[in-house]
């Protein structure tokens, strides 16, 4: 498909057409993406170098917590994925309380439409938000709380002034990325003291319910490695992870049929789902990623 371009950026890091090959001392990894339509070949080697991911930080890694949402807000999304229910209900409950008091600045990496501007004025928070990302799928949405620009290039060439940022955020965006850890130590220097980061990731469970979805998963090895000292927060556990790959991971190779036909069932499924997270909170499908400045 094309020759690899080779990097040094203090490592040498090969980009091909279907993975990202990263050379650290004598070891290799090979990332590739899962956001394209891959040979066997590639679908296999995808899996399987994740799933090694996945099972060689078992019982290790930094300590993290779970969220169990309320009613209230399993009511409000008993429609949606499992994974973004807990999402949307983290968001709800605990955003406004996690960011620095006043107005702020804002920058959402990889922030697709932009909605995300939206729910955080709805939650109060005032300032000024920038999100990036490399596709042009912008939307101006209301948002009085905010004044709202949006910027398309790739994350690894983004530049902002020092000290500056008070809030950055992604949801669901770093694991598109290739050279993630690259891009995560340019962090620091953009976030002003008091300020600081959160960002929501696909947990290793996930490659059981996306399977072929970015270029990986997060285990919370990869995450001390990559944000040291930060807080993590478990969204989801066993019920949540069945139910997905029960009834999501079908709808998302066939069409969203079971949600939209028998919506009751899906919502008394979902009900029972969380209830079994509350029991058994392993296997999260998403971690929430706190770094303070």
């Amino acid at each position: 498909m094309g020759r690899d371009l080779v990097l040094a950026v203090g490592r040498q890091a090969a980009i091909g057409a279907f993975g990202v090959s990263i050379e650290v001392g004598d070891s290799v990894t090979q990332e590739i993406s899962g956001d394209q339509r891959l040979p066997f070949g590639q679908a296999v080697r995808y899996l399987l170098f994740n799933l090694r991911r996945l099972v060689g930080s078992l019982g290790r890694g930094p300590k993290s917590t779970p969220f169990f949402p309320a009613q209230e807000s399993i009511a409000a999304f008993s429609t949606q994925s499992p994974s973004r229910l807990l999402t949307e209900a983290f968001l709800s409950e605990r955003l406004a309380g996690l960011v620095p008091s006043g107005r702020l600045s804002i920058v959402e990496i990889g922030c697709g439409s932009g909605f995300m501007s939206r729910r955080m004025s709805d939650l109060g928070i005032s300032g000024s938000y920038l999100g990036l990302d490399i596709g042009d799928r912008f939307a101006a949405t209301d948002t009085p709380n905010l004044s709202v620009r949006f910027q398309r290039g790739d994350a690894h060439a983004f530049e902002t002034s020092p000290d500056s940022v008070d809030l950055l955020f992604s949801f669901s965006a770093l694991e598109h990325i290739p050279r993630d850890a690259d891009l995560i130590r340019k962090f620091e220097a953009f976030m002003r003291p008091g300020g600081v980061e959160i960002h929501i990731v696909p947990a290793g469970a996930a490659l059981f319910t996306y399977l072929w979805h970015g270029y990986r998963q997060y285990t919370p090895v990869m995450i001390a490695e990559r944000f040291p000292g930060a807080d993590l927060t478990r969204l989801g556990g066993l019920g949540s992870l069945l139910l997905h790959m029960l009834v999501i991971t079908p709808e998302m190779a066939f069409g969203k049929f079971f949600r939209s036909r028998f919506v009751r069932t899906y919502q008394t499924m979902l009900r029972a789902a969380l209830k079994i997270d509350r029991l058994l909170p392993v296997c999260p499908t998403s971690f929430v990623v706190v770094r303070r400045h």
